[in-house]
């Protein structure tokens, strides 16, 4: 299985187009029958990881203690 690295802005709202393109993204990479690699926070990063994981992919978050107390999203 390949690992496509998605790494986006974390300040994307849910309802934007570019939060839209990031889940598509997700989706496609995870039914092309890739995993994502993502920041495993918010945003872009959140998109990408929520489109794999609904289409049934692979979801990998990369955190860093610099962001603590952050909570990773889950995928």
């Amino acid at each position: 299985m390949k690992v496509i690295s998605v790494f986006g802005s974390s300040r994307r709202e849910e309802n934007s187009i570019h939060y839209r393109e990031a889940y598509e993204l997700g989706s496609a990479l995870a039914r092309a029958g890739h995993a994502v690699l993502t920041g495993g926070y918010g945003g872009s990063m959140a998109a990408v990881s929520r489109g794999a994981a609904e289409a049934g992919g692979r979801v990998i978050g990369v955190t860093c203690a610099l962001f603590d107390p952050s909570l990773p999203i889950p995928g």
